[in-house]
């Protein structure tokens, strides 16, 4: 079974745009602890939305391809994909 974290940006109301990060509960990693982190580093609200998916207020998916894989050994860089925008 091939493991995947998977990114994508989503605009909210008003045009304020929220990230969201799916997947990380297939690395075994504690969706509350990784939510208190990206508020946090980002210094925004971040919430735990769902089984296996966190929301991040504000655009911050660049520069969770680095944070991701240097946070948590687990993830490789190569195992997260872009989902783009979508409205």
């Amino acid at each position: 079974m091939l493991r995947k974290g998977v990114l994508g940006v989503l605009l909210a109301q008003k045009k304020k745009k929220v990230t969201i990060v799916v997947g990380l509960a297939s690395y075994e990693i504690d969706l509350k602890e990784a939510c208190k982190f990206f508020a946090t580093k980002f210094s925004c609200g971040s919430s735990v939305s769902g089984d296996d998916e966190i929301v991040i207020q504000g655009d911050v998916k660049d520069d969770l391809f680095d944070i991701l894989p240097e946070k948590w050994s687990q993830i490789d860089e190569d195992d997260i994909d872009d989902l783009g925008e979508k409205k």
